[in-house]
């Protein structure tokens, strides 16, 4: 196994434990472990895989998409606030907006977006489904 795989399978179980972890605590949190039929603790697991891996979806997809730049525009925005709200008045060299993407173009170069945040993400959600059907065959209308 080459270093870059090896570097790229860990950051997939790190994060794949890392979510575990925090379904695991939300688990606790609920009390699933007191409940005392099995059909109500597949329930809660299912319900903290699914609060796990919504947030590990959404926070994946939002750094996928900053990396794409559509969130440029933002952060033109907030710097350019400090000349609307206080006397300092705007360098000419800097650029506007069209300079600023090109900047922020080239800095976000060869970096390749966080798939793996994505990709854990699916997977604890099917680990969610997986305790979800659990939950409905062994007596969900009890």
């Amino acid at each position: 196994m080459t270093e870059k795989s090896n570097s790229k399978l860990k950051s997939y179980l790190y994060t794949l434990a890392s979510a575990l972890i925090l379904s695991t605590a939300f688990a606790v949190f609920m009390g699933v472990f007191n409940r005392g039929n099995i059909s109500l603790i597949f329930a809660g697991i299912s319900d903290a895989l699914f609060i796990a891996s919504i947030l590990y979806i959404g926070f994946g997809a939002l750094m996928w998409i900053s990396l794409s730049g559509m969130f440029d525009i933002f952060g033109f925005g907030f710097k350019s606030l400090k000349y609307l709200f206080t006397p300092i008045k705007k360098d000419p060299s800097e650029g506007g907006y069209y300079e600023y993407v090109l900047e922020k173009r080239e800095k976000r170069k060869g970096k390749t977006p966080p798939y793996h945040i994505l990709i854990v993400g699916l997977i604890v959600l099917a680990l969610a489904v997986i305790f979800f059907v659990l939950w409905s065959v062994t007596g969900a209308a009890e």
